[in-house]
């Protein structure tokens, strides 16, 4: 595995973690605060029926009544991030039931989950690439988390460490040679446990569970990553939090449903997608509203009764999420950064699949995430919602990839961390 050479260039990245996390969570505080200081004490001004002003009530209700969430008399449905309820929940009653403090304590988040992105993708690059990686994280952070999405109660806040914590977890073990090497730390099996608050993060993150599920088992990576003794405790551990908002809906309804089927109302959405309206309508109002298959159903009848008009709004949903907001948002600015790391990260698959680059571990499961989690995004979710927190997810954890892309690009071969 060549781990020597490569752990003797990694000591200034080890001896370093330290003050690095205590610095990206100063920074990210101090941001916090400054941002959120003046709604301390001031009066909640939020409009009825936005996501942030309904997981503000049903994480009041959760403090005065309970964790089953007694304002919600059937299976929880939305908004989407039922995991969050409870982080906001928890958050107003340390500090106070006031959105301000949730701010802060998201900004000191989003600084951990750069730590935690950085240190799962940057060992085995070059150190210039992992300067360049720690400084996208940074910048991306601020300019697309930060000042958009951390002074708001949204789901994504959570979702985005849960993530980064996966990946850190995950990834555990890679570089700590053969003694303790891949297959030997729980860290695998922790983050297993982790993933399975993803989903109740986030539900469009239930894409990625088939895919990593066939790789851990199928793969050779994935079988000498986590011992099989290990998995099974992982699995064990996946389901136990998976379960939360089964047993949620259980103790409320006296129903086992872990989710509710997927509603598709989101055709009817703006944003949706110029031209995609049009493509729909003719489904009429008689039309299945729920369902998986419904859904693709509706699209597949689509292209096939207006393919240009289908196609293009298509074409422009896939392009807002690389970074060509206007196409589809005329309000929404370009976001030249996220076309670069994308043009880096797909020339990097190129190298691959011209056999010029070597796809390790790590690279694998950030594809495992990336694409799926595209297709759901592009394809059947509102783009656009509340602007492009959809993509952020997919954007930030992207850039590992993007370092791996460099770093092939310039000729070098990959130091893989699992053969």
């Amino acid at each position: 595995m060549e781990l020597a050479g490569v752990q003797e260039r990694e000591g200034w990245l080890r001896g370093g973690r330290a003050w690095l996390l205590l610095l990206l969570l100063a920074l990210f505080t101090a941001m916090g605060l400054y941002q959120a200081w003046p709604q301390f004490g001031q009066p909640l001004n939020f409009d009825p029926g936005d996501d942030w002003t309904v997981y503000h009530q049903r994480a009041l209700d959760v403090l005065q009544h309970g964790l089953a969430m007694s304002a919600v008399q059937e299976p929880y449905s939305a908004p989407a991030g039922f995991l969050y309820i409870y982080f906001v929940a928890l958050c107003y009653a340390l500090l106070g039931a006031h959105p301000a403090r949730v701010f802060v304590v998201q900004s000191a988040m989003l600084g951990l989950t750069v730590w935690l992105l950085f240190t799962a993708f940057a060992p085995g690059r070059r150190r210039l690439t992992q300067l360049l990686l720690l400084a996208a994280l940074v910048c991306f952070a601020l300019v697309d988390v930060q000042r958009h999405y951390v002074m708001r109660l949204l789901s994504e806040n959570l979702m985005l460490p849960i993530l980064a914590l996966f990946f850190r977890l995950l990834f555990a073990g890679l570089w700590r040679g053969p003694a303790k090497g891949p297959g030997r730390s729980w860290g695998p099996a922790l983050a297993l446990r982790v993933l399975g608050a993803l989903p109740l993060a986030r539900p469009n993150a239930m894409i990625f569970i088939p895919p990593l599920a066939a790789w851990l088992l199928l793969s050779r990576q994935g079988r000498e990553l986590i011992a099989p003794r290990r998995l099974v405790l992982g699995l064990a551990l996946f389901a136990l939090v998976f379960s939360a908002m089964g047993i949620r809906n259980h103790a409320v309804t006296g129903r086992w449903i872990m989710f509710t089927p997927a509603r598709w109302e989101m055709f009817e959405a703006p944003g949706y997608g110029k031209g995609l309206m049009e493509a729909l309508n003719p489904a009429g109002p008689a039309a299945p509203r729920e369902g998986v298959l419904p859904m693709l159903g509706l699209i597949a009848k689509a292209f096939a009764d207006h393919p240009l008009a289908t196609s293009e709004a298509y074409a422009r949903r896939l392009l807002y999420c690389l970074g060509f907001m206007p196409l589809l948002e005329p309000s929404h600015h370009y976001r030249p950064h996220w076309m670069l790391a994308w043009a880096l990260y797909l020339a990097g698959l190129a190298c691959w699949l011209g056999g010029r680059a070597e796809l390790d571990a790590r690279q694998a499961v950030l594809a495992l995430w990336v694409w799926p989690m595209l297709a759901v995004v592009a394809g059947v979710s509102w783009v656009a919602s509340y602007g492009f927190r959809f993509q952020v997810p997919i954007v930030l954890p992207m850039l590992g990839g993007a370092a791996w892309a460099l770093d092939a690009l310039r000729g070098l071969p990959d130091r893989r961390c699992n053969r």
